[in-house]
């Protein structure tokens, strides 16, 4: 359930994340880095608070990024299934070929 509200709170324009928080801090964090905004994220509460601050002072700003944040989705790698897909086959892959390592079993070939 966090991880769904945020990632709807990033496409509505209204995620400021901070990313020393535990697991849902640094979930918001990856989601804003995945679509460009890296910069939403805050290391501490005066970090926070500062972008919170400098976000709310300039309202045309705001509104345009928050215009364009469900393209910015999903043209991000949220969206990318099939990069997804080859990225967790690859890994499968490597841990497989390490176990037949150190098991001493032949790697298939390619």
């Amino acid at each position: 359930p966090c991880s769904v509200a945020s990632g709807d709170s990033v496409i509505l324009g209204r995620r400021l994340s901070r990313a020393d928080r535990p697991s849902v801090g640094r979930f918001g964090a990856s989601i804003l880095g995945a679509v460009g905004l890296g910069d939403w994220v805050a290391e501490d509460d005066d970090a926070y608070v500062a972008r919170a601050l400098e976000a709310a002072s300039d309202l045309g700003a705001l509104a345009d990024m928050r215009h364009g944040l469900r393209a910015r989705v999903e043209a991000s790698p949220l969206r990318d299934a099939d990069g997804l897909a080859r990225c967790v086959e690859d890994a499968y892959r490597a841990l497989w070929d390490d176990w037949r390592v150190r098991a001493q079993l032949p790697i298939a070939a390619e």
